[in-house]
């Protein structure tokens, strides 16, 4: 038996059209459905004749949706664990260190930009405008990807310094909440 299978009575109830010929010689007959000509429908077509002769259809919690197993509704048996230790100092050093660094390279590296090649330091023939051009070209180039790089340091530093203040808040909020007893 279906999901949608109504009883006999209501099945017998249903009008069904036949129609014989072709335009207009054709003749439309009506008879009620029998229970050969419902059991050969497909399980959509079952389901709109049972929205319409089963009566109220009622509400989802009518009709419960069949479960492959059922919910275990037994009381939360998990614990929170320590989470990870945050050192805001460490993060703070971490940046300084990173940030020293960076300025100590960065100079030596920004040096190449100061750098110029004219045809007068090689010569003036075809190769050597050549040079001068694929050298002009590298080296602005090479600015472009320290500048990027540069950038790209400078943002890590920068997550590292805003995640120490974030967790220190974070820490005192709780802290907070935890003296007063309130809700965070």
């Amino acid at each position: 038996m279906g999901q949608y299978d109504l009883p006999p009575d209501k099945i017998h109830q249903i009008d069904v059209y036949h129609t014989e010929g072709y335009g207009e010689y054709a003749t439309v007959t009506t008879s009620k459905m029998t229970d050969q000509e419902w059991n050969a429908l497909t399980e959509s077509e079952k389901k709109d004749y049972w929205l319409k002769y089963a009566g109220d259809p009622g509400t989802p919690k009518d009709h419960p949706v069949q479960r492959t197993h059922t919910p275990d509704d037994s009381p939360w048996k998990y614990e929170a664990q320590p989470g990870y230790d945050v050192d805001p100092k460490a993060l703070r050093d971490l940046a300084d260190k990173m940030e020293g660094e960076m300025n100590g390279w960065k100079s030596k590296l920004n040096r190449v930009q100061t750098i110029t090649i004219t045809t007068q330091n090689v010569t003036d023939y075809q190769a050597g405008k050549d040079f001068v051009d694929i050298a002009t070209t590298s080296k602005t180039a090479f600015g472009q990807y320290i500048t990027e790089i540069s950038n790209t340091y400078t943002a890590v530093i920068g997550r590292l310094r805003a995640t120490a203040q974030e967790y220190e808040r974070a820490h005192q909020k709780t802290k907070d909440a935890v003296d007063k007893d309130v809700d965070l």
